[in-house]
Parts: structure tokens; C-alpha cells; sequence
């Protein structure tokens, strides 16, 4: 079975998530963005200020693998 990845949208967390891009926390009740695959939310979530870093990425940067400390480190977080 295969998905297609149709859009990200803003969703505020009932529990707390780890972001994809930088590792770091997302606090239950914050604001945040997940994809959304087939009508169905997807389990990648992320914090709009690491969204936004990637928005020069082309599909080659997301299949690499994302090194969390490396995007940490680029976006100046810690």
C-alpha cells in the first residue's frame, strides 16, 4: 500500500511530540505542524520555525535523512 504526502497543516498537540527536523520537545498544547497523508495525520511532526528552514528542500534532501544536531546546529538551537 502506498501514500502520497498531500499537505502539512497546524494542529495544536493533545500529548507531547519530538520534532523530526531538531529532536527538541513540542509541549502538549502547542501549536504545530503534521503532515497529512491520504486524509490521515501522519506521525512526522515539527515545530513551523523547522518547517520553514526546509522550504528549499527538493525530495533528495528528505530521503537522505535528517541529522537532528547538524539542523539544530544550522537554525542556531541548542
Amino acid at each position: 500500500m502506498s501514500w502520497q504526502y498531500l499537505r502539512h497543516g497546524e494542529v495544536r498537540g493533545r500529548k507531547e511530540f519530538v520534532c523530526e527536523l531538531c529532536g527538541l520537545r513540542i509541549r502538549k498544547g502547542a501549536k504545530h505542524l503534521c503532515g497529512i497523508m491520504d486524509g490521515e495525520l501522519s506521525s512526522g511532526r515539527r515545530h513551523a520555525v523547522c518547517n520553514d528552514a526546509t522550504s528549499d528542500w527538493d525530495d533528495l534532501d528528505w530521503e537522505c535523512g535528517i541529522d537532528t544536531a547538524a539542523f539544530r546546529q544550522e537554525l542556531g538551537l541548542q
